[in-house]
């Protein structure tokens, strides 16, 4: 993360937006700057195809996934 904070600046940013906070999945989804953040804190349980709504009509790309 730190390398993508010196990439993109999104820490700086003023955009921040949290689109997701689900205690059952354990799932949080925030925009900062440019991104998405991604974070499942469940124990056992992965997703593979969960939705992720956002205003932007760019293609995404992942950066960096943890399951990897």
């Amino acid at each position: 993360m730190n390398y993508w904070e010196g990439v993109f600046n999104y820490m700086s940013s003023d955009h921040q937006f949290i689109s997701l906070n689900d205690d059952k999945d354990k799932m949080i989804v925030y925009e900062r700057g440019d991104l998405i953040f991604v974070f499942n804190f469940h124990h056992q349980d992965s997703y593979t195809d969960y939705l992720i709504g956002t205003n932007w009509t760019s293609d995404l790309m992942i950066l960096y996934e943890s399951d990897e």
